[in-house]
């Protein structure tokens, strides 16, 4: 799936919040953050992109809580540059 897909059906069934996982390559290249930034602006939701550990977190908010470690910090900067 792409982003442009991820957008179309989150146009169409307007959920609270989307998490991508599973990213394909396409994805990663051009950087999950940016990415999902993309895809909350151009859908309305509210979209992150899901890393290594991360954990979410449902009750009255959905909470996304991301693993807090120098390796994951060193990953996030490749993906971002």
């Amino acid at each position: 799936m792409t982003t442009d897909d991820a957008i179309r059906i989150l146009k169409e069934t307007k959920p609270e919040a989307a998490v991508l996982t599973h990213l394909g390559m396409q994805m990663i290249f051009k950087g999950p953050t940016w990415e999902a930034e993309r895809a909350a602006q151009e859908s309305g939701v509210p979209v992150t992109a899901a890393v290594d550990g991360m954990r979410i977190v449902m009750g009255e908010k959905i909470l996304t809580e991301k693993p807090n470690s120098e390796k994951q910090a060193d990953l996030n900067a490749f993906f971002t540059h």
